[in-house]
């Protein structure tokens, strides 16, 4: 294939991504990651809290050679597909429990990989060319962001988001590892975070590092999805109402100021939900409402422990009947923080 074929591949499969709504797309040869050593430095640290599954060595030996995940792969793509940024919306009373942005349409594990099945099929049918791919959405060992910041997508800001200049950070990321090779885009030349401190300033867990990465054990993304058991009771607090996920250092970051309408998209759930209906969740009601969401992540547990968290930092004292019918729950997670959340509303 010579270069003004590829070109002309590369070219296709931009407008047909576009046309499939993904916002952003570039190429990146695949190359070790320039900050690896930084990824290697976090795990070293313990950063990672309870994720083990990070520090596994085959796990970091493929986020060190990203090209061992598919074999003969020589470019690889990467897509940012849009999510609405509801946070611009008006203040959700601390009766409601608040859910990331990202969280309320379809799962992306589902919804993209059939999106760039379709990119695929069709470049290599408008194009008369035929290539081996796979596709990756954040279920593999890979530093996205870091590919996605070679591929010009953006720079890697001090909240550990990827941001674009035009497009911030509400954006999910996707890759497709493929079999030939096309021309690699540009990098952007500098960092456009500059002084701003606002993330840094504005997280509750205090998380955010001097080397733009987080102490997950502090991060309320983490806390509200990853974290299995008791949350620690220093941080219950720094919670607020958010039950599942945090958009805040997004919120305030300034390159996202010009995003509130960027996509209009079908959304599953409502940016947030009494916090009295969530204590009342079901297995069933569990299921049927969130499974076609990555609230489902969180599990059930998980979703009660953090709206009984998010109960004892409302005042509202209403909640307190709800929150006595789990202190003698046979789960001691949802107990003791049911104990906690009672104790908090009636000091």
């Amino acid at each position: 294939m010579d270069l003004a074929q590829a070109q002309r591949i590369k070219d296709a499969v931009k407008a047909e991504a576009a046309g499939l709504g993904f916002l952003l797309a570039g190429i990146s040869a695949p190359d070790e990651p320039l900050h690896f050593d930084r990824f290697a430095r976090w795990i070293e640290s313990g950063y990672h809290a309870e994720m083990a599954y990070l520090a596994a060595e085959k796990a970091l030996a493929l986020r060190k050679n990203p090209a061992r995940l598919m074999e003969n792969c020589r470019s690889i793509l990467v897509l940012g597909y849009p999510y609405r940024p509801h946070v611009f919306a008006a203040h959700v009373p601390a009766s409601e429990g608040r859910i990331a942005a990202y969280a309320l349409q379809e799962d992306y594990h589902r919804l993209l990989p059939e999106r760039c099945s379709q990119l695929m099929n069709r470049v290599q049918q408008t194009q008369n060319v035929s290539f081996a791919y796979k596709i990756f959405t954040d279920s593999s060992p890979i530093l996205e962001r870091e590919i996605a910041a070679r591929a010009g997508l953006g720079w890697i800001g001090k909240n550990g988001c990827l941001i674009h200049p035009q497009w911030g950070s509400f954006f999910l990321l996707v890759e497709v590892f493929m079999d030939i090779w096309l021309p690699p885009d540009q990098p952007l030349l500098f960092d456009r975070c500059g002084t701003c401190q606002r993330c840094v300033q504005a997280c509750p867990g205090e998380c955010i590092l001097p080397d733009r990465t987080l102490d997950s054990s502090r991060c309320l993304a983490y806390l509200t999805i990853e974290k299995r058991g008791e949350i620690p009771i220093a941080l219950r607090e720094r919670l607020g109402n958010w039950v599942f996920g945090c958009d805040i250092c997004q919120i305030v970051c300034p390159w996202n100021r010009k995003t509130a309408e960027m996509v209009s998209q079908s959304l599953r759930l409502p940016q947030s939900l009494p916090l009295r209906e969530l204590l009342q969740l079901t297995p069933e009601v569990f299921k049927q409402r969130f499974k076609p969401t990555p609230v489902e992540r969180a599990r059930l547990r998980g979703l009660l422990r953090n709206a009984i968290t998010a109960a004892g930092n409302s005042s509202d004292v209403s909640l307190i009947p709800l929150l006595m019918s789990f202190e003698q729950d046979p789960d001691e997670t949802l107990s003791s923080h049911a104990r906690w959340a009672v104790k908090k509303l009636s000091a």
